[in-house]
């Protein structure tokens, strides 16, 4: 919080932030995204925004909620999709290493009829998956024209009464 000013008002939004988050109100820093920092989206972010419309009377009127958060089941599609394609991809996997295999004779054909074996490579299959589509849905969020809420932009709105952020550009208002 070095050469952030926190005044009373400061405070108490960090608290309701930190609170609604699930996050030390310590860790926290005036440029911390919403989402993308304190992963604050779909339901929490309704009702961080929500609680700062009652608690601090912000006229919300001017949010547009799908332009600053994202959805909480979008955040759960990179594991369905892991799923998914984490079988015939072990599948696959299964027949590459079976290839080798047969060149280590008994030992290795045993290796391959394990279904411990073959749970490895499927969690494995997944969990590279998952982490790949993670992190293309990231860059895709970014992508998209998302206009970021910060904790800074929740004290102005918090001070001012108004929101601080226009849905059309992003620009400070």
């Amino acid at each position: 919080m070095t050469g952030f000013p926190v005044d009373d008002l400061s405070e108490r939004v960090m608290k309701v932030v930190a609170d609604e988050a699930g996050w030390n109100i310590l860790a926290l820093r005036p440029e911390s995204d919403i989402e993308n920092d304190l992963g604050c989206t779909g339901d929490r972010a309704r009702e961080l925004m929500l609680r700062m419309e009652r608690e601090f009377g912000i006229d919300m009127t001017q949010v547009d909620f799908n332009r600053h958060f994202g959805n909480d089941a979008s955040r759960g599609w990179p594991i369905a999709v892991a799923m998914v394609v984490a079988l015939p991809t072990s599948v696959l996997a299964m027949h590459l290493i079976g290839g080798a295999a047969r060149v280590f004779g008994a030992e290795g054909s045993a290796l391959l009829a394990s279904s411990g074996f073959f749970t490895a490579v499927y969690v494995t299959c997944s969990l590279l998956i998952a982490v790949l589509s993670r992190l293309f849905s990231i860059a895709s969020v970014r992508r998209s024209g998302r206009i970021p809420v910060t904790v800074r932009d929740l004290i102005d709105a918090a001070r001012t009464k108004q929101w601080p952020l226009s849905s059309s550009n992003g620009q400070v208002t």
